[in-house]
């Protein structure tokens, strides 16, 4: 509901949301490069200057599409970054409902609720349309993949996460650790049980990836 409410927002403290929107439309009708251009126009011919984009390959993807929808109608473009920010909440809620269940299964309500009704997440992924939450999407989807011993999927969709915003590259080193010990542990001799417990030990992992 809250994210429903905040789609209507206008974005008041970041132009970011601009950004966005010239980078597509850069790309898409003036068919420049984002990544090696500034944006200087919006759709209507409205004027804006924003730098060469920062982010990766897969968010300019993004980008070009919203574009290509909404051609020169800029409030409709600026409408599908705050669907798809709110979408991106209810997806990014299931996926730590689901980590949740399977690592804190007593407090499994308590972060579902400490999450989805988290003032500065909606206000930021969906009142300001930041790009932030689908970056977290992928980080989250591979920290569950992670845990059901799916390590090809789980790098997969870290380097989709780093390809939509580069910081999330942080979280493939971290990835190498755990799968490597986590190996280690599961080809000991029979007779070395192996702790109990183990992939509690990916809490601080999937704690680190909420507040990021």
């Amino acid at each position: 509901v809250f994210s429903v409410i905040l789609i209507w927002m206008q974005p008041v403290t970041t132009t970011d949301l601009y950004g966005y929107v010239a980078r597509g439309y850069l790309f898409t009708h003036l068919h420049l490069n984002p990544m090696d251009n500034p944006a200087y126009k919006l759709p209507g011919g409205y004027a804006v200057d924003r730098p060469a984009s920062p982010y990766g390959p897969a968010w300019l993807i993004i980008t070009a599409l919203f574009s290509w929808i909404s051609n020169e109608n800029l409030l409709v473009n600026m409408l599908l970054y705050k669907v798809f920010g709110a979408a991106c909440i209810i997806l990014a809620l299931w996926l730590v409902d689901d980590l949740a269940r399977s690592l804190y299964p007593e407090r499994r309500l308590r972060i579902a609720v400490l999450f989805g009704w988290s003032p500065l997440l909606l206000f930021e992924s969906v009142g300001n349309g930041h790009n932030d939450i689908a970056m977290m999407i992928c980080v989250l989807a591979a920290i569950a993949l992670m845990l059901r011993g799916r390590a090809q999927m789980a790098f997969a969709f870290l380097t989709l996460g780093a390809l939509t915003k580069y910081i999330s590259a942080f979280f493939v080193p971290l990835w190498l650790v755990y799968e490597l010990r986590h190996r280690a542990l599961t080809t000991l001799p029979a007779a070395t049980p192996a702790p109990e417990g183990f992939s509690r030990r990916i809490g601080w992992f999937a704690r680190s990836a909420r507040r990021t």
